[in-house]
């Protein structure tokens, strides 16, 4: 039965993890984080975060679900003073394309705000995650970002353990 494992044993690694730069528009982040799901029995499945790069491709933070959400906060508030305007078609109406951009940096997360070690305990790292209240924590081998942890991740990984007890 496996115990302690190491977060790099369980974590997706930053090849496969979907990016935006920071300079795109929400819709722009949008698009991308929409492009990785896919529904399948009626039950969607993807990436719940984007990681984004900085204009020399380096990362600079996570944009997740809950940054939408701060978007939709951001664009109201400035439709409100602005134009008096109704917010509710945010996401599916053009009205980040080139007027009043909300830009990707103004919503992310930054990359080494709330992290991980690769070789850190997994249980460390889930504790991390809930003080921190993150769904999603960079994953460092010194200074470089080898990879993200998911709470997905860590639910799979509890899940066997529970099969094997």
């Amino acid at each position: 039965m496996r115990r302690s494992l190491a977060v790099k044993q369980i974590m997706v690694p930053l090849s496969e993890y979907p990016v935006i730069s920071e300079q795109a528009t929400v819709r722009q982040a949008m698009d991308v984080l929409r492009s990785f799901f896919h529904q399948r029995h009626g039950v969607w499945y993807g990436f719940w975060s984007l990681l984004v790069l900085d204009k020399s491709g380096r990362p600079a933070g996570i944009l997740t679900l809950r940054g939408f959400l701060k978007a939709l906060q951001l664009q109201r508030t400035l439709e409100m003073v602005f134009r008096g305007g109704d917010p509710t078609g945010l996401f599916l109406s053009g009205i980040f394309d080139q007027k009043m951009a909300i830009t990707v940096r103004n919503i992310m997360r930054p990359i080494k705000q709330v992290w991980a070690s690769q070789e850190e305990n997994i249980l460390a790292a889930a504790l991390r995650m809930l003080s921190k209240n993150v769904n999603s924590l960079p994953v460092f081998a010194g200074e470089e970002l080898v990879g993200i942890l998911r709470t997905v991740d860590l639910f799979w990984y509890i899940g066997e353990l529970l099969e094997d007890a």
